[in-house]
């Protein structure tokens, strides 16, 4: 068995008041009725340094493949080499680290020490 909704106000098609005896729907209408201007603009808009610069877009270079496709690249700074690096596979690797790349990107090739007979 349901239990009764107990009705605490009169639901009639009186509108509540507010407490200076508005009810919402006066408070409605008088919005309507007034003008809104909108607010005028004094000076040409601030020029302002941006948060982040904003780089030229980069060189992209096409290579045409043997098969007839073609694969584009993009040169990376250091930086971004090493975190699409350890992005990749894991930012415990030494590829993580910016200081493998040269400025271009590239990284950087070490000469193989010859350790003699050590095994």
């Amino acid at each position: 068995m349901a239990a009764p909704v107990i009705q605490l106000r009169d639901n009639s098609s009186q509108p509540a008041k507010t407490d200076k005896g508005e009810s919402f729907q006066d408070l409605m209408d008088k919005a309507k009725d007034q003008q809104v201007e909108a607010p005028k603009k004094e000076e040409a808009a601030e020029t302002r340094d941006p948060a982040q610069k904003v780089e030229s877009p980069r060189k992209v270079t096409v290579t045409r493949n043997e098969d007839g496709s073609e694969t584009q690249s993009v040169q990376l700074a250091a930086q971004e080499a090493a975190m699409l690096f350890g992005s990749t596979y894991g930012w415990d690797k030494p590829g993580a680290d910016p200081k493998y790349y040269d400025e271009q990107g590239e990284p950087i090739k070490f000469k193989h020490r010859d350790r003699g007979n050590a095994r």
